[in-house]
Parts: C-alpha cells; sequence; structure tokens
C-alpha cells in the first residue's frame, strides 16, 4: 500500500469511528469538497470551499443521517 492510499484508509477508519477532528486536521486550508447531490434536496450534496465547508458537509451528513454500519469494502 502506497503513502497515499494509506493515508486514504486512515482518514476512512477516522470517519467510521466518529473521528471528524482528525480528518479536519489534515485538510489543506485550500480544499475544494464535493458531494454529489443538489443541496437543495440533499442537505450534505454540492460544493464547499476550505475547512470550514468540509465541516459543513459533516455537520449536515450527521444531522440527518444515521450511521448504522460504516465498512469501506476495498481501497483502490
Amino acid at each position: 500500500m502506497t503513502d497515499r492510499s494509506a493515508f486514504v484508509v486512515a482518514l476512512y477508519a477516522a470517519f467510521g469511528r466518529g473521528d471528524v477532528a482528525f480528518i479536519m486536521d489534515t485538510l489543506d486550508p485550500s480544499i475544494v469538497w464535493e458531494s454529489n447531490g443538489d443541496p437543495g434536496t440533499i442537505p450534505w450534496g454540492g460544493m464547499r470551499v476550505g475547512p470550514e465547508g468540509a465541516l459543513s458537509f459533516f455537520q449536515a451528513l450527521g444531522g440527518n443521517l444515521d450511521f448504522e454500519v460504516f465498512e469501506p469494502g476495498a481501497f483502490y
């Protein structure tokens, strides 16, 4: 596994354990965070800019969904 793929695996693991702070600590200040879907229909959809925008994604996701299981199957 390359360092980059290990990094991605670590991010997914952090999400799985609810450690959004770990994810936020890794973000570049100029990040552009995009999620498929119309934000008028899907609250976590659309484009967000900067760490504050990424945080708003996680807040919208957590405020609208209850995860029972989070099991990424494979990383490519």
